[in-house]
This record gives C-alpha cells, sequence and structure tokens, in this order.
C-alpha cells in the first residue's frame, strides 16, 4: 500500500481506497468493487465523515441480535476482505460462536478460495465458503449468492452482511432469517429491507460492534430482549436520510 502521511486530511478515506485497490490486485475484489467503494465513499462524505446517533443505536440493536443468536454468522465479500480483515478478526476473538462465510455474487471457485485463504492468513479460523457441492440455495434468487454453506448461512437465524446487494438481503429475509446489515446508503435495497442497518462506514463500524458485543456478554438477556424489541430501524434510516440531506 502507498505510504500516506497521517497528517494528510484525507488519509482514512485514501487509505481504504489503497486496501481496495490492492484487494483487486490480489484476486480479493473485483474491478466493480470499485465503483462500489466510490459510491460509499460518496454517502460517508455527506455524513461527514462520522458514525451518528442512529448508527451507534443500530450497532447497539446488531450486537443484541448477535449475542442471543442461535447461529449467528458473518457474509464477507471481497470489498469486506480487502477492507476488513483484521477488524473481523477481533470480532471472532470477541465472540467466538460467530461464524464467517464467503460468499460472492461475481463467484469463482478460485476468488473464493483466495478470500477464504487470506481471511484464515490473519487469524480467523474455520472460514467456509458458499461453493461446495453440498451447499443449500435460496430460492428466490439466481445469482451465486443463492449458496450457502449448510454449517453457515444455510441454518443462521442471524445474518451480517457488510456491502451487500438488494436481491440476496431480500432472499435472506424471506427465508426467516434476522439481517443485520452495514451500508452507508440508507436508500439501498439493502438497507431498507435488513431488520438493522448500521449506516456507517464498514472498518469504523466493526471495532464498535466488537467493543459492544464484549460488554453484551455481561449484560442480561432480558434486557438484550428489550433493547431489540424497542429497536425502530424505519426511525434509524428516516434519521439518517435526515443527515445525508441536511448536512447535520
Amino acid at each position: 500500500m502507498a505510504d500516506i502521511p497521517k497528517t494528510h486530511p484525507r488519509y482514512h478515506s485514501l487509505t481504504l481506497r489503497h486496501l481496495i485497490t490492492d484487494g483487486l490486485k490480489a484476486g480479493l475484489a473485483t474491478e466493480a468493487a470499485l465503483l462500489a467503494h466510490g459510491r460509499g465513499e460518496a454517502f460517508y462524505y455527506l455524513l461527514g465523515e462520522k458514525t451518528h446517533d442512529f448508527a451507534h443505536e443500530a450497532i447497539q440493536a446488531a450486537s443484541a441480535l448477535i449475542v442471543t443468536a442461535r447461529h449467528p454468522v458473518f457474509s464477507v465479500n471481497g470489498n469486506t476482505a480487502s477492507l476488513a480483515a483484521a477488524a473481523l478478526l477481533d470480532l471472532v476473538k470477541a465472540y467466538p460462536r460467530l461464524k464467517v462465510e464467503v460468499n460472492l455474487f461475481y463467484h469463482s471457485p478460485g476468488r473464493s478460495r483466495l478470500i477464504r485463504e487470506h481471511l484464515e492468513a490473519v487469524g480467523i479460523p474455520g472460514v467456509l465458503e458458499s461453493c461446495a457441492a453440498d451447499n443449500v440455495e435460496l430460492a428466490t434468487i439466481e445469482s451465486p449468492r443463492r449458496r450457502m454453506n449448510p454449517e453457515g448461512i444455510a441454518q443462521a437465524d442471524v445474518v451480517v452482511v457488510a456491502l451487500e446487494d438488494g436481491d440476496r438481503c431480500q432472499a435472506l429475509v424471506e427465508a426467516g432469517k434476522q439481517v443485520i446489515a452495514i451500508d452507508l446508503n440508507p436508500l439501498s435495497r439493502t438497507a431498507q429491507l435488513a431488520q438493522v442497518s448500521i449506516v456507517d462506514e464498514l472498518t469504523q463500524v466493526i471495532p464498535l460492534l466488537t467493543a459492544q458485543i464484549s460488554a453484551d456478554l455481561q449484560t442480561d438477556p432480558t434486557s438484550l430482549a428489550e433493547r431489540i424489541a424497542r429497536y425502530d430501524n424505519r426511525d434509524v434510516l428516516a434519521r439518517a436520510i435526515g443527515a445525508i440531506r441536511t448536512g447535520a
């Protein structure tokens, strides 16, 4: 990655750009990943490049869902692997019950294997892939993302999706799963369809989610259930849209 001085006003943004381009060169991400990242970066600018109160509220709800889930799974694509592998390792260390599964729109067995090996190289154990012969499939979509590992997303009750496409989010919800979306665009189909939408930048979200889960491991399950019941994703999305429109 390029040597970017930390005093540069766009240091964080430029660092993420180089992580994505490095991921492209390594075969983790595709050319389309660059377009998706740029779109997200534009929304992050409009949000003032900070974590808002509505994102903190969604993170708290997400943590409660994950901690109380029977079988939570974090779905990883090329962008997520390129940007946040180390942060994802910290999350899994904090909550080892959270499984990690590679799931790709622009799928090839070779790229899936590269991403799994990249995640395992940073220390994430037991990474699953959605490309084996015994995969289970979502019935309502035709893209390669319909595939689910039988030990991962297929049996998950809670799925965390980052930088996701809307058709699979809809299919997961229709399959009865609770979906937590990390998405900088509150108007996207993914954000609109998920039960919990964290409108914030991925590499900012995962450490905050890790800290919240660590705290919630000591929280009474009844309190976590009450937090989930109080959570209103429509209100969170409305506040996120308002922040973008007003520049607040």
